[in-house]
């Protein structure tokens, strides 16, 4: 599947929208930077009255007073420079927006309802806890939603992590914890070209001795360890489908070269999904980021950002293509 060729029309009109953009760009840009320098100076009195009040207090209370002092009016600046800067930056941020809804459909034209959004929760809840890891706090990224040809698909780039404390603090409750990431990629949604017989689970795997003792605990998954007869991808892979016949099929021979294709092209670490009738959920692990909109503060290179934002939903296409061949097999009798 790839993206038609936009019309002379259609490719005049987005020259346009582009233009208008980066014509408006300088002055939106120096209306902000205007706004946060009044800002800035209209929180200086209060910074000097906290520093003023911090060395008071060190010299006619005591430190910790100070101290606190500094800490508690610090924090109320800090907090009242991002509350004010949300208006200071509104020009920037709705000359964003703007580019966004107006630019991008354009670029996208035979994408029904072609929707971007930044730093939004996505569609997180709805990932199948099959694939989904264990996490303490995310940072969401941005989401892109559409219909291709009649079929749905939503990508949200997430970046989870999971707060850990050393083997020797454990069960300090003071102890000092580290930023673990679980996750950093991208989570796919998509419709399927056609239904699955039975719902196909593939995640990373777990060691045969974690394995072993989940099924004592009683907490395998509910669809069984299906081993595929290749000693590498078990090892590194989980299988799980009731349906053991279809899920050898889907990762014969040539269904795990296909996959394995598809890993390397696709990704730069784990890739696992969930393929449940006709909806295919993917956690695909990559290093860079995905679908990367030029800011306010760089003009919107029409030569350059637009072939490239294409390139990025053609390589989505071709991956939801080359999975509609991954699963569309049929089981031996």
């Amino acid at each position: 599947m790839s993206i038609e060729p936009a019309s002379a029309k259609d490719m005049s009109e987005l020259t346009r929208r582009i233009a208008a953009y980066n014509a408006e760009r300088p002055g939106v840009i120096a209306l902000r930077d205007n706004n946060r320098q009044q800002l800035l100076k209209k929180l200086m009195p209060y910074a000097a009255l906290v520093v003023i009040a911090a060395v008071a207090a060190a010299f006619l209370a005591h430190w910790l007073v100070a101290v606190a002092v500094a800490v508690l009016g610090g924090g109320a600046l800090i907090a009242a420079w991002l509350w004010q800067s949300v208006d200071a930056d509104a020009p920037a941020d709705a000359l964003n927006e703007r580019m966004r809804s107006e630019v991008l459909p354009a670029i996208f034209h035979d994408i029904d309802d072609f929707n971007f959004e930044a730093n939004v929760y996505g569609f997180l809840d709805e990932i199948p806890g099959a694939i989904m890891p264990a996490y303490d706090k995310g940072e969401w990224g941005d989401l892109i939603e559409g219909s291709y040809r009649g079929r749905d698909f939503a990508i949200n780039e997430l970046h989870l992590i999971a707060e850990e404390r050393s083997a020797a603090n454990t069960g300090n409750t003071g102890a000092a914890t580290r930023n673990v990431t679980r996750f950093k990629g991208v989570a796919i949604q998509a419709r399927l070209a056609r239904k699955v017989p039975e719902t196909l689970i593939l995640r990373k795997g777990r060691a045969a001795a974690a394995r072993w003792i989940a099924k004592k605990l009683g907490a395998a998954l509910k669809e069984p360890h299906v081993e595929t007869g290749d000693s590498e991808f078990d090892r590194r892979h989980e299988v799980h489908c009731r349906d053991e016949k279809y899920a050898r099929a889907v990762f014969s021979a040539d269904g795990i070269k296909r996959f394995h294709a598809m890993q390397q092209q696709y990704s730069t670490g784990d890739f696992q999904f969930v393929a449940r009738k006709r909806t295919l959920t993917m956690m695909i692990e990559q290093s860079h980021d995905f679908f990367e909109i030029p800011l306010i503060e760089h003009p919107f290179d029409e030569a350059r950002d637009v072939p490239r934002l294409r390139e990025e939903i053609e390589g989505f296409l071709a991956l939801l293509a080359e999975m509609d061949r991954l699963l569309d097999v049929k089981a031996p009798e």
